[in-house]
């Protein structure tokens, strides 16, 4: 997509595009459980599930988790591919 065509998806009340930048901020690699669970239209409790059977990446900085924006879009990519007939 060029600039002036980048899909905005909504997480929770703030707006990221579509490659992780948030609309008026810089770029955005790293999201809280909760804002993961919102991207994916899950719960919190089914997305630290998802996370302790390695289905969805998670990073950890001293003892805070953060889930890779990319990660996020890679398992619904996986998704997507399991649900494709062969």
């Amino acid at each position: 997509m060029s600039g002036d065509q980048e899909r905005v998806v909504e997480i929770g009340i703030e707006r990221t595009r579509r490659d992780g930048r948030r609309v008026g901020e810089g770029v955005v690699l790293l999201l809280s459980i909760e804002e993961a669970a919102r991207a994916l239209g899950l719960g919190r409790s089914k997305t630290y599930e998802l996370i302790a059977v390695g289905e969805l990446e998670v990073v950890h900085i001293g003892r805070c988790a953060r889930v890779p924006f990319d990660a996020v879009e890679a398992f619904v990519q996986r998704l997507r591919q399991a649900e494709t007939p062969q």
